[in-house]
């Protein structure tokens, strides 16, 4: 079996798994703003069952279609400024997304004390970030590059990503960021440059400070024109359309995750 067909029957079963094991979790778990210590190492626990051991078992992460850069440590930086322009650019664009569908996010929980605070960063900036970029942006981007188009890779990517979080609310600025980390990794060839992205994204939701209108637009219009220019595209071998059972497998797992964001 194919690296890619192993890839997307990994995509189908997160598919069937991850929402299910989410409400198990919030029916058997105490409240978060009553005990948020065991909501956190769930959670952590999940994403490391669901998505960091099949992206491990699914390695190396990497394709022939995919052209690494020599120095990693200026795609680090990138990815950094990458992270704190979509932080700052994005909640505007989720707020009249929200506005125009009349429906409230859930609320940030708001740690308390250096500990809390502690647990709070790695369980939901640091372990999402590794977990998810070594299964997105790793194993299925890379994996889907070898079996299929490009553009076709890189979208099923960036939508995968967007529907296992099942968020509404925030699905502009999810879309963007994720297209955002599947540039990264197409353009940089490191995984390690997507993960950086992710974790300084997640990170300063919890430090969030105010930030002026004219300050987003203007890191909005920064974002953007970074995003067009990693892609620009550069010479890339010829590649026969995905085969017709890996499609199969890849649209069934993004109807399931379709129909576990609306439920």
């Amino acid at each position: 079996m194919s690296r890619t067909r192993r890839t997307l029957l990994a995509l189908l079963a997160l598919a069937l798994l991850k929402r299910p094991a989410d409400r198990v979790l919030a029916t058997m778990l105490p409240d978060v703003s009553v005990s948020p210590v065991p909501i956190c190492v769930a959670g952590m626990l999940v994403s490391l069952l669901l998505l960091g051991l099949p992206a491990w078992l699914l390695r190396p992460w990497t394709s022939a279609r995919l052209t690494r850069t020599d120095a990693l440590w200026p795609d680090l930086c990138l990815a950094i400024v990458a992270g704190l322009l979509a932080r700052v650019a994005l909640p505007p664009l989720d707020a009249a997304w929200q506005g125009w569908l009349r429906i409230s996010p859930a609320s940030m929980p708001v740690p308390s004390g250096l500990p809390m605070t502690l647990l709070y960063s790695l369980a939901l900036s640091v372990v999402p970030a590794v977990t998810e970029e070594a299964f997105f942006r790793g194993a299925l981007l890379t994996s889907l590059l070898d079996g299929g188009r490009r553009s076709a890779a890189a979208l099923m990517t960036a939508l995968a990503f967007v529907l296992m979080h099942g968020r509404v609310a925030n699905m502009p600025s999810l879309m963007a960021v994720s297209l955002l980390l599947t540039a990264l990794m197409l353009r940089t060839g490191h995984v390690a440059v997507p993960m950086t992205a992710h974790l300084i994204y997640n990170l300063t939701a919890l430090w969030m400070l105010m930030i002026p209108a004219w300050g987003s637009i203007l890191c909005g219009a920064v974002l953007a024109a970074m995003l067009m220019m990693l892609c620009v595209r550069r010479g890339e071998m010829a590649h026969p359309p995905m085969k017709r059972l890996d499609g199969l497998l890849a649209a069934a797992a993004l109807l399931v995750l379709a129909g576990m964001y609306f439920v």
